[in-house]
């Protein structure tokens, strides 16, 4: 996807876990520059990997950037959004990699993300020099690690026993404590 200030923007997918990988593609700007690939590199067809782990398992998401002046990606943040199009909070790359003159591979850890929804969006934003950010683009993919979790049901857990103790809920509004009693 080209964006307005001109660079390229590639979305390179989700992955979901503790150890994550993204194959990067070399770009080399002529032939006496391909022709100083490894004999690995050759055979993967001038393909690199870049990994990362993560303390905890974690979406990351990968983004791709290239452009004729630089690429950086420092002054971009991304958000997730789930399937209502509820956005989560901006965050910043947590990992950025060179592999090349005017590229920038981007890795942002996510601990936060909508794991019910099946599909997971992702907005893409820069910060100008005055601090204001600006929507530059949004993708959608798979959520890689969708799951079903129980909903809560007020009627089964408003009062509950625990060992010796009795907790009833008795009211409950916004903004307001809960009036409980032993």
């Amino acid at each position: 996807m080209k964006l307005a200030d001109g660079r390229e923007l590639t979305f390179g997918g989700l992955t979901f876990g503790v150890e994550h990988s993204y194959a990067n593609q070399k770009t080399h700007t002529n032939a006496q520059a391909a022709a100083l690939l490894s004999a690995s590199e050759q055979r993967d067809g001038g393909m690199s990997r870049i990994s990362i782990k993560t303390p905890a398992p974690s979406l990351v998401v990968w983004l791709h950037c290239r452009a004729a002046k630089g690429s950086l990606l420092e002054a971009d943040f991304i958000s997730v959004v789930d399937e209502a199009g509820v956005e989560g909070e901006l965050s910043n790359p947590s990992s950025i990699f060179n592999p090349a003159e005017f590229e920038t591979v981007g890795a942002w850890q996510i601990s936060n993300f909508p794991k019910r929804d099946a599909k997971i969006g992702i907005r893409f934003y820069s910060r100008d020099s005055s601090y204001k950010f600006h929507p530059l683009a949004e993708f959608w993919a798979t959520n890689p690690a969708p799951r079903k979790y129980q909903v809560w049901s007020g009627a089964t857990a408003a009062d509950q026993k625990c060992r010796q103790h009795r907790l009833s809920i008795l009211e409950s509004a916004a903004g307001s404590a809960a009036a409980c009693r032993r």
